[in-house]
């Protein structure tokens, strides 16, 4: 018996013509657990001890990465205040900067999002997913650092 993807094969295909806005969000669903995401940080990124540092330095890395993708580019970081109409500020900033192809800006705003919290009990590192925060996805300098 076919799976999807066989069945699907040659009969469908993905054509844009035109792309005025992209949001990238990501799922892996063995990463929302706790042992997922362990295992992760050990097989994957090659860490022995599976601890909470561990998270922001790939998150850091990310946020050095952007910048400097912004800096070779000339892109703009924008810092979206609370409320702000996100697409109402590109708008303007393409129109401003003439831009009619190609990235805008990168833009900054402040997301609720469930995390793990860790804390080391008995020796070893403990991770729950029921944290709620209020994560800005970049606090990106706008110079490397010294």
């Amino acid at each position: 018996m076919a799976n999807i993807p066989e069945l699907l094969s040659g009969h469908v295909t993905l054509e844009v013509e035109c792309l005025d806005r992209l949001y990238l969000n990501g799922y892996i669903g063995k990463l929302a657990t706790s042992g997922g995401l362990v295992t992760f940080m050990r097989e994957q990124l090659g860490k022995p001890i599976p601890s909470p540092v561990v998270l922001g330095q790939v998150t850091e890395r990310f946020r050095e990465a952007v910048r400097i993708k912004a800096e070779r580019d000339k892109i703009p970081i924008y810092q979206f205040d609370h409320k702000e109409r996100k697409d109402d500020v590109a708008d303007q900033m393409r129109r401003q900067r003439g831009v009619r192809e190609g990235i805008v800006l990168i833009g900054v705003a402040q997301e609720k999002a469930h995390a793990f919290s860790g804390k080391k009990i008995g020796g070893q590192f403990e991770f729950t997913g029921d944290k709620t925060v209020s994560a800005r996805m970049a606090r990106i300098p706008e110079t490397a650092p010294s």
